[in-house]
């Protein structure tokens, strides 16, 4: 459940088989409160933040379109 990072950060001691279960209602207070909350296939993901280290890793960050 590594999509499911959120819910196992706000509630550790819940069992990771009910993340996906909560995950609604989660995002439902994130957008209720402007809170950040992304989703995405596993490689979607994956790739974004591969992307995100290619771009900080250039002094000043890598000019680009894309956040």
């Amino acid at each position: 459940h590594l999509s499911c990072q959120i819910e196992h950060h706000l509630f550790p001691d819940i069992p990771a088989r009910y993340y996906p279960k909560i995950a609604p209602e989660v995002q439902k207070l994130a957008k209720k409160y402007g809170i950040a909350y992304n989703t995405g296939s596993f490689i979607g993901q994956y790739l974004t933040v591969f992307w995100r280290i290619i771009r900080y890793s250039f002094p000043g960050g890598l000019k680009t379109t894309r956040s």
